[in-house]
C-alpha cells in the first residue's frame, strides 16, 4: 500500500495527465454521440420535408388531372396541356380513372406509392 502511495506520488504528473485524458475521452465521446444524434435529426427532418413536398407536387397533379378527366380530357390531351409526353401521365391517369367517380386524392396517391415499391 505505501509502495503504490509512493509510485502514484512519484508519478504525479503522469497520472494526472492519465486521469484528465481519460475525463476528456469520455466527454468527447459524449459530445460526439450528441452531435452524432443532431446530425441525423437534422437529415432525417429534411428528408422528411423533402417527401412532403414531393407529395405535394404529386397531389397537385392528381388534382389536376382529376379535373380535366371531369372536363372529358384523354390521356394525350391532357399530356398536350400539361406539356408532357403521355407515357410519363399514363400511370398517374390510371390510377385517377380508376378511382372514378369518388376521386379521392389521397386514396388515389396511395395507390400510386404501392404501386411503385411492389
Amino acid at each position: 500500500m505505501i509502495y503504490q502511495k509512493l509510485i502514484l506520488i512519484k508519478n504525479r504528473n503522469e497520472v494526472r495527465r492519465v486521469f484528465l485524458t481519460e475525463f476528456d475521452a469520455k466527454k468527447q465521446r459524449e459530445l460526439d454521440r450528441r452531435d452524432a444524434r443532431e446530425e441525423g435529426r437534422e437529415e432525417g427532418r429534411e428528408e422528411g420535408r423533402e417527401e412532403g413536398r414531393q407529395e405535394g407536387r404529386q397531389e397537385s397533379q392528381i388534382v389536376l388531372l382529376i379535373k380535366k378527366i371531369k372536363k372529358g380530357q384523354n390521356l394525350e390531351q391532357i399530356a398536350d396541356a400539361l406539356e408532357t409526353s403521355p407515357k410519363e401521365l399514363k400511370e398517374m391517369y390510371d390510377a385517377v380513372i380508376a378511382a372514378a367517380p369518388e376521386y379521392d386524392v389521397k386514396k388515389i396517391y396511395q395507390m400510386l406509392v404501392k404501386q411503385r415499391k411492389v
